[in-house]
């Protein structure tokens, strides 16, 4: 049965308002944010750390998984040290060996070094005082000689100036001997000092060669540079890693972020500092406070991973959002997450949807 055509009118209306009403209420709900919030979304990421072997070798053991937390310092791997071990062995026992024969050396010259120095200045002034003594001898004993001559002094006397000069004399040659000799003692206590430098040069070459197997010795047991979660486990025991070859990678879980994008439109509004919300599927219902950190400097195409080809065509600005540290949750970077930055500070916080 068909209805007139007048009453169908009123029934088309009522269902237009409605459609229009829904579409209306469709668009508040999946259009545009509200007035002081900008909508963004991206996923989680965190500026990860690898852990490197600074020296090559086999892995002998492993001690994290994919997930697991460690503290700064802690060990996460060992490498092989049968190479090394002897390495620092031989190192040390060649210090020793050194460091024994510097000490026999230096007793050595410590004994003549007390001495030489003080017989050469004593045997300098000893012979100093016997040079003048043979000298005002020798000149007596020829004042002496030519009074004899002359008749105005006995012999005996003359004689005895005589032998005082030869005496005087003796005694000038001997000081002149002990002298060379405490300069020869002398010399040699130099040169013997000379080679504790070389020795003790030696000894210092030895111990930086020991320290550096030591510490290539130390770098087989691969420790975390800081605190945080293992995000990679790039190897497994019994492989063999060369000198930098990455065994994990790890992140810290108080520095996630969320990349994500917004129009060249909406940047302008955006400032260093502002407040945001992130919302993740894990956890639905529940906002985290974050705050921007970061806005690029340049604008970019929106990246490949959006669908619609209109979408990618659009001009779009990096930013990122740090979140804020929470104990009762655990994010984790990979996770899809939207977000909403307030640039209006009376604005009420609301998802995206």
């Amino acid at each position: 049965m068909k209805l007139p055509i007048h009453k169908l009118i009123p029934v088309l209306v009522i269902a237009s308002l409605l459609a229009l009403t829904g579409f209306a209420l469709l668009k508040r709900d999946h259009g545009q944010p509200p007035e002081g919030l900008i909508h963004a979304n991206g996923r989680l990421e965190a500026d990860r750390i690898a852990v490197a072997s600074k020296v090559a070798g086999r892995i002998v053991a492993l001690y994290k998984q994919e997930g697991d937390s460690v503290a700064a310092g802690e060990l996460l791997a060992r490498l092989d040290d049968s190479q090394i071990k002897p390495k620092v062995e031989a190192a040390a026992a060649a210090v020793a060996a050194l460091e024994a024969q510097l000490s026999a050396r230096r007793a050595e010259v410590d004994v003549a070094g007390r001495e030489a120095p003080l017989s050469v200045a004593a045997n300098e002034a000893q012979r100093t005082r016997a040079a003048a003594q043979a000298d005002q001898a020798s000149r007596d004993a020829e004042r002496y000689a030519a009074l004899q001559r002359e008749g105005a002094l006995d012999s005996h006397r003359a004689e005895q100036a005589r032998l005082a000069s030869v005496a005087a004399r003796t005694q000038l040659d001997q000081a002149e001997r002990q002298l060379a000799q405490s300069q020869l003692l002398s010399a040699k206590v130099a040169a013997k000092r000379t080679e504790l430098g070389a020795l003790e040069s030696q000894i210092a070459a030895a111990q930086a060669q020991l320290a550096e197997a030591r510490a290539a010795l130390a770098e087989t047991e691969v420790r975390a540079p800081s605190a945080g979660l293992v995000a990679v486990r790039a190897r497994e025991a019994g492989e063999v890693v060369g000198a930098g070859g990455t065994l994990f990678e790890l992140y810290d879980p108080a520095r996630l972020y969320l990349r994500a994008y917004v129009p060249e439109t909406e940047v302008g509004r955006l400032r260093i500092g502002q407040a945001a919300r992130i919302w993740v599927d894990a956890y639905p219902g529940r906002p985290f406070e974050a705050s921007l950190t970061t806005i690029a400097s340049r604008a970019e195409f929106t990246p490949k991973e959006v669908q619609t080809h209109d979408e990618r065509a659009k001009q779009v600005f990096g930013i990122k959002l740090l979140i804020k540290p929470v104990a009762d949750a655990r994010l984790a970077p990979g996770l899809p997450a939207d977000a909403a930055v307030r640039y209006i500070e009376t604005a009420s916080w609301q998802a995206p949807r």
